[in-house]
């Protein structure tokens, strides 16, 4: 790989994604982190290992058996837990325990205000997995000897598209977090869509617009149907693709939920129907979640229609160009 010689680094931060069997290995035989960090062990890419999600979490526990120096994992997650005493290098656990913060309104944005080592920290990303990982990097500074002696930080990320995204027309709150749809970020961010209701919008009422979670083999079912106890809460429920209407509409149903169900194959055809929802309930404000993989599904399809036209030059694939690519799809449909 060309970047290792072509200037010197003081510090590379490296993603070792892998999806498939050999793909941890080879990135390890390129280069050994110094530093190395698990932050969530899911079943995403597990279709693709034999022995699925139990050789996937073998696999990427790879990575902290090759740490150097030091090693970060999730202690949520069990499968590492279970195998300390493979650990030859000094460790930490995130995670551990939940920090209290105060979710702030700004005019554009919503931001975090919490406390660590009696240093006072604001971001502007939600959720506890994001107040650990501005932690994790405070730590990271401190392990490679960068000297952190502010009593006060004000982190402003830049913030990527599809990822908490938020808009506003009409009293609503559409929040745009359609980058990808594994089982475990699709329950942190309905966590944190029920967190923003509560602190920020009581009076709103909350609707999922949720796809397929993909790419998980045997734990297909279990996690459609594991949804369903994080949704209950809804006003109402969209669905997109087979797996949700097969799994997860059946269960909610077996739960007595009485908001209502809409399904679908085309995410046109689900933002026509929230369109048509919207209208017909113009007396409630509510928060709407777009969650789901983003890969030849064209989520933007659904969120466009209830968005002005100057709101929409901020999703993806909106050039004309695409705009035919996307024609064609749905018309195979």
């Amino acid at each position: 790989m060309s970047i290792f010689w072509k200037k010197k680094y003081d510090i590379l931060v490296a993603e070792y994604g892998i999806d498939s069997s050999w793909d941890m290995d080879f990135l390890l035989s390129i280069m050994k982190p110094d530093i190395a960090i698990l932050t969530k062990l899911d079943s995403v890419h597990s279709d693709n290992f034999k022995r699925g999600i139990t050789e996937l979490w073998e696999d990427k526990c790879k990575l902290l058996l090759a740490g150097k120096n030091k090693l970060y994992f999730n202690a949520q997650d069990i499968f590492p837990q279970n195998h300390i005493d493979l650990l030859s290098k000094p460790y930490e656990r995130m995670f551990e325990k939940a920090i209290k913060a105060v979710l702030q309104k700004s005019q554009n944005w919503l931001s975090q205000e919490f406390t660590w080592k009696k240093n006072n920290i604001s971001i502007n990303l939600l959720g506890e997995e994001n107040i650990e990982y501005t932690i994790l990097w405070l730590k990271i500074a401190q392990d490679i000897w960068i000297r952190t002696l502010a009593k006060s930080y004000n982190f402003t990320y830049t913030l990527q598209a599809w990822r908490f995204n938020i808009f506003e027309r009409n009293n609503n709150i559409f929040i745009d977090s359609s980058y990808n749809a594994g089982p475990a970020s699709m329950k942190k961010i309905i966590k944190n869509t029920q967190l923003v209701q509560k602190e920020l919008y009581p009076k709103h009422k909350i609707i999922y617009v949720l796809w397929d979670m993909r790419e998980i083999w045997e734990a297909k079912v279990k996690v459609h149907e594991n949804i369903t106890n994080s949704i209950f809460d809804a006003d109402a429920i969209f669905t997109v693709w087979p797996d949700m209407y097969q799994y997860t509409i059946p269960k909610i149903k077996e739960m007595w939920y009485i908001g209502d169900l809409h399904s679908s194959l085309s995410s046109r055809e689900i933002g026509i129907k929230l369109k048509k929802f919207l209208r017909e309930h113009l007396e409630d404000q509510y928060i709407i979640l777009f969650k789901w993989s983003q890969n030849t599904i064209f989520t933007e399809e659904a969120l466009a229609p209830q968005l002005l036209v100057s709101q929409r030059k901020n999703l993806p694939r909106q050039s004309e160009d695409w705009k035919r690519k996307k024609d064609e799809f749905f018309k195979s449909l």
